[in-house]
């Protein structure tokens, strides 16, 4: 994941006029309930997987894959009432 202040390194075309950071707390809820209904619709889930990779074997891999990513994605977000991670947001202008 790019740094908050990457942007302001390159601004040769545009310019940052405002960021600002909203704590991780929504995308790690977000990420739980992705888990869930991934869960929830796990027979689906498994049925599009092993269509999109070709097999049964590779379905699981994928859907456990999944299921990992949105773990960690919550736990991190979450990690610290959510100050350590987030999402940056700019206002743009073009130069």
């Amino acid at each position: 994941m790019p740094s908050a202040n990457l942007f302001l390194n390159f601004q040769d075309h545009l310019k940052v006029h405002n960021q600002w950071f909203v704590d991780g707390r929504n995308y790690g809820q977000t990420s739980e309930e992705w888990l869930a209904n991934l869960d929830k619709e796990q027979k689906k889930s498994l049925e599009i997987l092993e269509k999109a990779y070709g097999s049964k074997e590779l379905g699981w891999v994928w859907f456990n894959r999944w299921r990992v990513f949105y773990m960690a994605c919550a736990e991190l977000f979450n990690f610290n009432n959510g100050n350590e991670w987030g999402v940056v947001h700019y206002l743009f202008s073009r130069r």
